[in-house]
């Protein structure tokens, strides 16, 4: 008996790889060299090996365009607090 090929759709790599579809779908545009292996009706369908090459994209980091702005993780700077009243120019007397 013929043995069937284990294939996953976009929505199945993205839940084995804990990450969205839209950033599946962005890196597969980007790695044209990551091709299906089947189609399903309307539906592409890929192997093993495109799911091994998904995974070593996510853990590498090179996601191509805005990786670097997307997962900053720095925490924004704080902001000096404004006074209420406008300090006295130097060599001005307070009153």
């Amino acid at each position: 008996m013929a043995r069937l090929p284990n294939v996953r759709t976009l929505q199945v790599m993205a839940l084995e790889l804990s990450t969205s579809v839209s950033r599946v779908r962005a890196i597969l545009k980007r790695h044209p060299e990551i091709r299906p292996a089947a189609r399903a009706g309307r539906a592409l369908v890929y192997d093993r090996a495109a799911l091994a090459a998904l995974r070593m994209i996510l853990k590498s980091g090179a996601l191509g365009c805005s990786a670097p702005e997307m997962t900053n993780t720095s925490a924004p700077a704080a902001r000096p607090a404004s006074p209420s009243t406008p300090p006295a120019a130097e060599g001005e007397a307070r009153r």
